[in-house]
């Protein structure tokens, strides 16, 4: 109706009619199993040296009654290896199809560009760019509700508008059309990215974060992910009542807490705030303004070795993009004969992949506080979007079959990428350094096992990593 407007009020009432879709189903937390040890009471804290803590949100953080009911509960290498195979086997595979799917469609509108579609669509190439907007609302509802579900609508709806692209015949169709496949895809990466550290620990989740981004069935696949994927693991139905608490505690081992289902104002603030959040965005889109002129997979291997060896992650990160400033310039400054020299080079670009993938585990092995975790990574997501529209349009027509312009675009994205990664290194070393001398000054004398359980405990009541005195940042 006329000088009608909505509002907040109007959008919380969208999101809990979506709710009694999504709840439904929903498993009944467990209780653990005979062998584990109940606690009455909240974990103590030294107020003195700590600040304010309401640990024990039992109603908002997931996971957390199995966390504190298994106190001092240890296992043995035997039962750690059992469950996480169990994860991969049975949580990773998801992942990896599910971020695959989302590929497929992304690159199925470049196969059909060389089909005829663009020009069947009546469309120039600055009209072929997608906007994507929907990032931080759909991180909003898979915040309030089961991740799981969440993305199980999204992929449902997704491969009925994905069918649905055959029928558009102009632009205005197009655009109507990817704009709503882009808005349902919002939350695949970020999502999972989210999810990750749920499932893996900061040393599993390189090579499982870049195996998942390597990776009529959307629709299929959505309906199978709705009753399927859990919300982590309290609500796996494939792990035992005692494997889920040693699950809980081992993530827990992460600093970072896990899911907590309130939204807090506060931590977006402090996302804000922190220098992370615009390194790492800035480094999203030049890397993905030379991603715009060539998609590539991600090198599972790079993660397998960021994950087997400690503060490898930025040195990683550094060798990927190094390698592409050198094949940039071999593409840009190669005499132009030497056409099997500057394929190679091509080739050596798909380096670039790693530094992207582990631009996501950064956020998820560096960042505390769910809201804080989600705002970061919806942030990184969007410079990932805003990278990608702008590479296209390095692509000048007229510079066929060099592409100078793109060639030279690629190499200055590459290079601010790698000063942007070197930034993020110091700077958390540098935090590291002075939360040590902090320490020293309050007297406290921790071996590292015992800081870092102390981290564990105050990272489970969703305290983000500034208010952690005892969190030290992954490099």
């Amino acid at each position: 109706m006329p000088g009608i407007r909505p509002t907040l009020a109007d959008l919380n009432d969208i999101f809990d009619f979506i709710a009694t879709l999504i709840m439904s189903g929903d498993d009944k937390k467990d209780t653990v199993g005979s062998r584990i040890t109940p606690v009455t009471s909240p974990l103590s804290l030294d107020e003195e040296k700590q600040p304010p803590l309401a640990f024990g949100d039992f109603e908002h953080e997931v996971g957390i009654d199995l966390y504190v009911e298994g106190k001092g509960v240890e296992w043995t290498a035997e039962e750690e290896k059992t469950i996480l195979r169990k994860l991969d086997l049975r949580i990773l595979p998801v992942f990896c199809i599910t971020q695959g799917l989302a590929f497929l469609d992304k690159t199925a509108l470049n196969y059909g560009n060389l089909f005829g579609m663009k020009a069947g669509l009546h469309v120039t190439g600055a009209q072929f760019s997608c906007y994507l907007f929907a990032a931080y609302p759909v991180g909003r509802l898979m915040q309030k509700y089961p991740t799981g579900k969440v993305l199980g609508c999204l992929a449902f709806f997704w491969g009925i508008v994905c069918m649905t692209t055959a029928a558009c015949d102009s632009f205005a169709g197009g655009m109507v059309n990817r704009v709503i496949l882009g808005a349902l895809e919002a939350g695949v990466t970020p999502g999972l990215g989210l999810m990750t550290p749920f499932w893996w620990t900061k040393q599993e989740t390189p090579v499982r974060h870049l195996s998942w981004v390597l990776g009529a069935i959307t629709t299929l696949w959505g309906i199978f992910q709705f009753f399927y994927l859990p919300d982590g693991p309290a609500s796996a139905r494939f792990l035992t009542k005692a494997e889920k608490v040693i699950a809980v505690k081992r993530v827990a081992g992460n600093n970072t807490g896990t899911k907590n289902t309130q939204f807090k104002p506060e931590q977006v603030k402090e996302a804000l705030m922190d220098p992370k959040l615009y390194i790492l965005s800035i480094a999203s889109v030049a890397a993905q303004i030379p991603n715009g002129v060539v998609s590539t997979f991600c090198l599972v291997w790079s993660g397998y070795l960021a994950g087997r060896w400690k503060n490898s992650r930025a040195i990683m990160m550094f060798i990927g993009t190094a390698t592409c400033i050198v094949a940039a310039a071999a593409l840009t400054y190669a005499p132009k004969d030497q056409t099997w020299g500057r394929l190679v080079a091509f080739w050596f670009t798909s380096f670039q992949s790693v530094g992207f993938a582990l631009n996501l585990v950064m956020v998820s092995a560096n960042v505390g506080g769910y809201t804080k975790r989600n705002t970061i990574t919806t942030v990184t997501f969007i410079g990932y979007c805003a990278g990608n529209i702008a590479g296209p349009h390095v692509l000048i027509a007229s510079e066929k079959p060099n592409y100078p312009t793109a060639t030279k675009a690629m190499m200055a994205g590459y290079v601010v990428k790698t000063a942007a990664h070197l930034i993020l290194a110091m700077y958390m070393v540098l935090s590291n350094r002075k939360r040590d001398r902090r320490a020293v000054e309050r007297g406290e004398v921790l071996s590292e096992k015992e800081r870092n359980a102390k981290a564990e405990e105050i990272g489970m009541a969703d305290t983000t990593d500034f208010n952690n005195p005892y969190f030290r940042y992954s490099l």
